[in-house]
């Protein structure tokens, strides 16, 4: 009876630990293809910027949205990959060089995967159609000149574990010469003897989870103190950054992003417009008189502080961020088009005090 219990034992300690192995690389290889997305995006959108603006000028945006309009106007943002290559692939003549029948096809098969991770289905995707897209991706970021991006989307692309949880297969260096068979057996013998450490489920699935924990905070949109970077010897009070942009309804901002660009989602950002109004999450809003300057002084010293104000055309505000950004704003125009609105913002972005 008792080898019954333990047999049976066995085999369930045996089928949780392949269902930990298929979660593990289920949760690796969509990892990889998130990695391989993001860094599209990162390429894809300077490339799109640029080109679009040699051709219709800085302002081309409105004009696009016009002349192309979309039935799901909540994705009209130059932080979304999907709408970045709708761009792309709508505007022949400013993207020519890039849209051969190969390179649309290439763009179509990377907007693909972006739809199936968005939607949280590439964890049912065989891993041969991972590495595929993740070897598209690359073939694409070179197409579009970036090829320090496509350097490192090929090298995801070697770790996508196979379906039965095993790591990549990795070549090895030759062994070195075998030693005599009685050195052999006396290591055998040493080895049996080494206790063997086994992992629980639980242990398993929490190694996983403190995983996509770190990988989350890796990998999340920088928006962490800037003065231990590239702004770490510029004084306090030097414009760090500025914008003259349109914000959807229920998008927010980071300061530092190069360019700043409207991001999906209602609030996370250093400044959110949501129906209709700004708003700020964890930092200081303050609302302008019109005799006030748009300067960082005027910014710094004032503490008429207010959570959320009216995006009304005419609004000039002061945002002063936890990690010491400060920043002045004015809202310049309200467009609606549609069931869509737009508030065009301009935007200066000084390095405070932390």
């Amino acid at each position: 009876m008792f080898s019954a219990w333990h047999a049976a034992d066995s085999g369930a300690e045996a089928d949780r630990d392949g269902y930990s192995a298929r979660v593990a690389t289920k949760l690796i290889n969509q990892d990889n293809v998130t990695s391989g997305l993001r860094a599209v995006t990162q390429a894809l959108n300077p490339f799109v910027q640029r080109h679009m603006t040699k051709k219709y000028g800085k302002n081309w945006l409105p004009a696009f949205v016009q002349r192309h309009p979309r039935t799901r106007g909540d994705e009209e943002h130059l932080g979304d990959l999907g709408y970045l290559i709708w761009v792309l692939t709508k505007e022949e003549q400013a993207f020519s060089a890039v849209l051969t029948p190969h390179g649309r096809n290439l763009a179509h098969r990377v907007r693909e995967a972006r739809n199936l991770n968005s939607h949280d289905q590439l964890n049912d995707l065989d891993p041969e159609i991972a590495r595929t897209a993740l070897r598209q991706m690359s073939e694409f970021l070179k197409l579009i000149g970036a090829t320090g991006q496509a350097g490192e989307v090929q090298q995801l692309t070697r770790q996508v574990r196979p379906a039965d949880g095993a790591k990549p297969h990795v070549v090895k260096a030759a062994r070195p010469a075998t030693p005599s068979r009685s050195k052999n057996k006396h290591n055998r013998t040493r080895a049996s003897r080494r206790p063997v450490i086994k992992i629980s489920f639980g242990a398993v699935v929490a190694l996983l989870l403190i995983g996509g924990a770190v990988a989350w905070l890796a990998f999340r949109p920088t928006k962490a103190d800037p003065y231990e970077g590239k702004y770490k010897n510029i004084k306090i009070g030097a414009r760090l950054n500025a914008a003259s942009l349109e914000v959807p309804e229920d998008y927010h901002l980071n300061f530092l992003d190069e360019p700043v660009t409207p991001v999906q989602g209602k609030s996370g950002g250093d400044l959110n417009l949501i129906a209709g109004r700004l708003s700020v999450r964890s930092g200081h809003l303050a609302v302008l008189t019109r005799r006030e300057k748009l300067t960082y002084t005027t910014c710094q010293a004032n503490t008429r502080f207010t959570t959320t104000a009216p995006a009304t055309k005419g609004l000039r505000f002061c945002v002063t961020t936890p990690n010491g950004l400060v920043a002045a704003g004015t809202v310049n125009s309200i467009r609606r088009q549609g069931a869509n609105t737009y508030t065009k913002l301009t935007l200066t972005i000084w390095k405070g005090r932390v």
